[in-house]
């Protein structure tokens, strides 16, 4: 059977690995974060932690996404701007809809989040889950 014949090869198989990806980002990022809170913050500075935390997110955000996106044969710009798009949605939807609904923060402080003139860097992280598709594809994907 030839790798593109394979099942969970075709486009509704790239969108439910695309999906199981986010999952998985999203419990390392979660694990990243309590890693930040409990190990790097009590050494930083709020800012200096604002960075390793960024960084770290990153950094997770490029191992992760990489296996998957290497493993499409290649993909279409098309494609790797859904999967961007789908794991940029799904991270901000997340983000707002657990942190106000579940952990009770007001839409104001959510926002703030994203206030990169106040030193908060979430914003790079964000950018990171949307391009790590395009970092990842191999040269010539198609248009």
């Amino acid at each position: 059977m030839s790798r593109s014949t394979r099942p969970g090869r075709g486009p509704h198989g790239t969108l439910r690995r695309a999906a199981l990806t986010w999952l998985l980002l999203l419990v390392a990022m979660f694990a990243a974060g309590v890693f930040r809170v409990a190990v790097v913050a009590p050494r930083l500075s709020p800012f200096g932690t604002e960075v390793a935390g960024a960084l770290l997110g990153i950094g997770v955000i490029l191992a992760l996404t990489r296996p998957f996106i290497r493993s499409l044969e290649r993909p279409t710009l098309a494609t790797l701007a859904g999967i961007g798009v789908l794991w940029l949605g799904l991270t901000v939807a997340f983000e707002f809809g657990v942190f106000h609904y579940v952990g009770g923060k007001s839409w104001e402080s959510l926002l703030a989040q994203y206030d990169v003139a106040e030193g908060h860097l979430w914003p790079f992280v964000l950018a990171a889950v949307a391009v790590a598709p395009f970092l990842w594809a191999r040269r010539g994907a198609s248009s």
